[in-house]
């Protein structure tokens, strides 16, 4: 024990002198600037504006809307300000936009185009960041963006926030303001996704989980949408257009599958409106595809009637929660309860702040509130899934107790009976079975002679050769008794049977010769009749007393 104690003085000892010695580099070394630390140019002045209808100044942020003027009758803006006089080249700019087309000029001449035929198709509204090279030697030179109604009941946008500064700079700033975004929708995906294998994995097992594939893919399908709500994927990737459809499409269907999971783990009376919503879901999914299509930029009109199915679906789903807290039918539900009262909050308010000023920051705090739900409901779903694994677990281990000798592996007495009760309703398996019946010699004798142990290890090496032999042409091999087997062969084995019975003979013979305990097989088989479907049981009283014949004629 002293030499142990020695030994953990000295490692603690080197743990601390590590520690020092990282803190004292750590002191020692030199500081860099990094992305956050170089300087960017914000245009925060006054913006001069045009409409088809009215002209004058904004700042940042606002609207012509916003000055009483029906944001529908405005199909176009443009904004317009000056360059900063100082600034050194190369330089980028960049701003985002919630969906229009886009054109950026400078000095009359276009450096940037987005939205626009042929590159895009115009019944697809899309929004990005957009970033793009200033020219040399524009310094002081006016500036303009023109943004372009997809045809949908969006208002005008807004002045853009415009950053200049260096490309590398201003793509690495706008990563890191998305961040936590991106971090928490990876992370909702990531459970999603691990959530749904799980789910899948043990569909296969005896074990009710709780629809967990489905709240699976309605994480999936959240984190995906939190993801490409940033734009930065689009930032990096292109494809603005796929990836707008694919986030949109994973916000109007999303419901479906969280909808199935209610119904999975609450069991609620009324399991048919949930049903419905999700038909009236996929069907309005639909539609807005096909609108889409027929009438540009209808898409965000469509997302109107996506947002009450959601306020539907909630309500249903707060009415089936409180019934269950309620009545107590099920032990987790005011964990639900609770954490969908949060997610609903969440989404109340960015309902609220979409209606009241769309932006593309229109989903934080539903990804907020998501990531919470997901982490109470997934810890608490996850939970009653695998004591509910362990259960069909226990139930395996012990049907497998119930129905399998545990000495020689083979299935016991109970199986076999189960077994002809099963041939009992199968006419054409019962008229063309076999049992063949099976009893070791002399077991008595060697368990007095040798000792129990030896008639145990005699009892397996014969169960090894029965299932050898006969298992090969898909015969099932039973241990009924202490000395008693069973094999049951199908219309397959019983042509084969007085082969397999020779066969087996000559390998007992092949393992007395390096076997100091002599063993032998008495055999008998029956076939099985029309006779025999009403009561299976026939041919293995004909079988025994074939072996029984035989037993008596080897003593």
């Amino acid at each position: 024990m002293k030499p142990q104690k020695g030994w953990a003085t000295v490692w603690k000892l080197l743990v601390a002198a590590v520690f020092v010695t990282l803190t004292f580099l750590l002191t020692i070394s030199g500081r860099s600037s990094s992305i956050q630390t170089k300087p960017l140019l914000r245009l925060d002045g006054q913006w001069y504006f045009e409409t088809d209808l009215i002209s004058g100044t904004l700042a940042v942020g606002e609207r012509p809307d916003k000055q009483g003027y029906s944001q529908k009758t405005q199909s176009w803006v443009v904004y317009s300000t000056n360059l900063p006089s100082q600034y050194d080249d190369p330089h980028s700019l960049i701003f985002r936009d919630l969906s229009h087309r886009t054109t950026v000029s400078i000095d009359g001449k276009e450096i940037y185009s987005f939205g626009h035929s042929p590159q895009y198709h115009e019944a697809i509204p899309v929004g990005a960041y957009h970033i793009m090279a200033i020219p040399p030697d524009s310094h002081g030179k006016k500036l303009t963006i023109r943004f372009e109604s997809f045809g949908s009941v969006l208002p005008v946008a807004k002045v853009p926030e415009v950053i200049i500064g260096q490309g590398y700079t201003l793509l690495a700033r706008t990563i890191v303001k998305n961040a936590p975004m991106i971090l928490l929708g990876l992370l909702i995906l990531i459970m999603g996704l691990l959530l749904s294998i799980f789910g899948l994995v043990t569909l296969s097992r005896p074990v009710s989980n709780e629809g967990i594939v489905f709240f699976g893919v309605f994480a999936m399908l959240v984190g995906t949408w939190s993801i490409l709500s940033t734009d930065i994927p689009q930032l990096l990737w292109g494809n603005h257009q796929g990836m707008m459809i694919i986030k949109i499409s994973c916000f109007m269907l999303c419901a479906v599958p969280f909808e199935m999971f209610i119904m999975h783990v609450f069991n609620p009376k009324r399991a048919w409106l949930y049903r419905v919503l999700s038909v009236i879901t996929l069907c309005q999914y639909i539609v807005a595809v096909v609108t889409t299509v027929v009438i540009p930029g209808s898409l965000h009109a469509m997302l109107y009637a996506t947002h009450a199915i959601i306020a539907v679906t909630c309500i249903a789903i707060i009415w089936t929660m409180i019934n269950a807290v309620r009545e107590k039918t099920m032990r987790d539900a005011p964990w639900f309860f609770g954490s969908f009262s949060v997610l609903v909050l969440g989404i109340a308010v960015d309902f609220f702040n979409y209606y009241r000023d769309p932006s593309p920051n229109n989903n934080r705090y539903f990804v907020l509130a998501m990531f919470i739900f997901s982490i109470i409901t997934g810890w608490r779903t996850f939970g009653r899934l695998i004591e509910s694994y362990m259960q069909g677990v226990n139930a395996e281990l012990y049907e497998k107790i119930a129905f399998n000798d545990i000495l020689t592996g083979l299935p016991n007495r109970t199986a076999f009976e189960k077994k002809l009760d099963e041939l009992r309703l199968d006419v054409q398996k019962c008229s063309n079975a076999v049992i063949v019946m099976l009893d070791l010699d002399h077991l008595k004798q060697i368990n007095d002679t040798f000792g129990h142990r030896a008639g145990d290890g005699s009892l397996r090496k014969i169960a090894s050769l029965i299932q050898e032999v006969y298992g090969k042409v898909g015969g099932i091999c039973y241990r009924i008794g202490g000395d008693e087997f069973v094999v049951l062969l199908d219309e397959r084995g019983a042509k084969q049977v007085t082969a397999l019975s020779s066969e087996l003979h000559s390998k007992i013979e092949k393992l007395n010769t390096s076997s100091i305990i002599p063993l032998s097989v008495s055999l008998g088989y029956a076939v099985g009749s029309m006779a025999d479907v009403s009561d299976p049981y026939l041919i293995f009283e004909r079988a025994d007393a074939m072996m029984y014949r035989c037993k008596q004629q080897g003593k």
